[in-house]
């Protein structure tokens, strides 16, 4: 006897980001819009916020004003209480999260049919589903990377960084071949680097793969499988092939 289903679906792409469904692992998250012919897999990451200077921050030193404080609060001078406990300094907010960048799926395509995309509660995947193709993807835990499977028609996959929230991120994409591996690389440059360089987003696509200018052309099924990186003072691209790959060599 099969068991019941857990999932969330729906029958029409996402218009907003809000509609979009999501998968993720703690670290990684995805949000899959589902539109057959111009999918937009916009990647996150708990690491990816804005510096805003207090990276190297330190609490104040409040132990020795303990009694001064105290005594403030139970003379109703919460004023000059509050103002001790801030240490004297302005306030100052955490560093804002934004999104990174999205994988985009392009493809010339005319009416869909039998449309549905949906999350699976049992296996983790977003699944964009039509009449004649179909979209896989999920955030491994085990393995910290981003899975999507193309199975449809030739297109191209490219990155955008082209979203709401990514204020003054400068954004360079590349495609490059190494080893007979196909790679989309994809790095973000903060506006003041700081203690915050910027991020990557590397994607290694398995299939009938064929670069495109800054981007990949795919004639069939492929496998896509993504890792990121927000590195401090340099960028890390040899460690991230090495997490794609295996390959202890990988520069």
């Amino acid at each position: 006897m099969t068991g019941p289903v857990h999932r969330i679906w729906d029958t029409a792409p996402a218009d907003d980001w809000q509609d979009a469904l999501l998968a993720g692992n703690g670290e990684y998250g995805i949000m899959v819009h589902g539109r057959p012919w111009a999918e937009r897999i916009v990647v996150n990451h708990h690491r990816f916020v804005l510096p805003n200077g207090t990276h190297d921050a330190r609490p104040p030193r409040l132990a020795a004003l303990l009694p001064r404080i105290r005594r403030l609060i139970l003379t109703d001078r919460r004023a000059e209480a509050s103002r001790l406990l801030a240490g004297d300094g302005v306030l100052r907010w955490t560093q804002s999260f934004h999104p990174g960048f999205a994988l985009t799926v392009d493809a010339d395509g005319g009416p869909v049919h039998d449309y549905r995309r949906y999350t699976d509660f049992d296996t983790g995947e977003v699944v964009v589903r039509w009449a004649g193709g179909s979209r896989h993807s999920f955030v491994s835990r085990t393995d910290r990377l981003i899975v999507t499977r193309l199975d449809m028609g030739p297109c191209r996959v490219g990155v955008t960084g082209d979203l709401p929230g990514c204020p003054g991120l400068r954004y360079t994409v590349s495609a490059y071949r190494r080893d007979g591996l196909v790679f989309l690389r994809a790095r973000a440059r903060y506006p003041t680097a700081g203690a915050g360089y910027g991020f990557e987003g590397l994607t290694l696509l398995r299939g009938a793969v064929e670069i495109d200018g800054d981007g990949v052309r795919v004639d069939g099924p492929a496998l896509l499988v993504t890792v990121l990186d927000r590195p401090r003072d340099r960028w890390r691209t040899g460690a991230l092939q090495r997490r794609l790959t295996g390959h202890r060599d990988a520069r």
